[in-house]
């Protein structure tokens, strides 16, 4: 028992006692009643030594995990910010690189544009998903920061990760997107190079019957 608790009990036994008139309490009965009540009896010194190193040990693995944990979110953070990157550039990459070909084809061969301009879509719409990803990527962080809405930290979580598996698809699409104009546009070139051969012109040989002289004055 503690202390405290003790001194307590010593209380509200002299208080028993003066309610029921007592003036005075005497030194035997308060020795009799100090050694009639029960006390706890200390530790050891070794078993004191073993308490400490316990709770040594309970202290380094606490601060271990703690330790852990944070470079686990940290390691979170740090791909979740590389893959926002990496959508980024993949798309954002994507759709520069096709208007600049599809400017210089517009003066070049302004009739073959038809083909490639619909690419341009999946990739700007991977753009945006890239951009609204950041968005709820710091929205879910700051509501991890609370007990009270960790759930809905967890729910953006998610929305985070389809959003980047969304603009990751939309990339995909685009790139298919291009592979088929470029096969329609090879087509297309393919047949306006093609000319069919000109028939020889009928060239007037000389009859065997007639006369040498003849032939000559033709």
């Amino acid at each position: 028992m503690k202390a405290s608790e003790l001194v307590d009990h010593i209380k509200q036994a002299l208080d028993q006692a003066k309610q029921q008139g007592n003036e005075s309490v005497l030194i035997e009965n308060l020795l009799h009643f100090l050694d009639d009540f029960p006390i706890a009896d200390e530790m050891t010194a070794a078993e004191l030594e073993h308490y400490k190193a316990s709770l040594a040990l309970h202290a380094d693995h606490a601060r271990l995990t703690h330790e852990n944990s944070l470079e686990m979110f940290r390691s979170v953070i740090a791909a979740g910010q590389s893959a926002i990157r990496a959508l980024f550039t993949l798309n954002g990459g994507a759709a520069i690189a096709m208007l600049a070909f599809i400017g210089h084809l517009a003066t070049e061969s302004p009739k073959h544009v038809g083909p490639f301009a619909p690419t341009l879509l999946p990739f700007a719409i991977g753009v945006f998903l890239a951009a609204g990803l950041a968005g709820v990527t710091y929205l879910s962080q700051w509501l991890y920061a609370t007990e009270k809405t960790v759930r809905w930290g967890f729910a953006l979580n998610i929305a985070a990760m389809v959003t980047g598996l969304a603009s990751l698809l939309a990339f995909g699409l685009g790139m298919y997107w291009v592979y088929d104009a470029f096969n329609l546009f090879n087509g297309v070139a393919d047949a306006q190079l093609t000319v069919p051969e000109a028939a020889a012109p009928a060239v007037d040989l000389p009859s065997a019957s007639k006369p040498a002289d003849e032939v000559r004055s033709n």
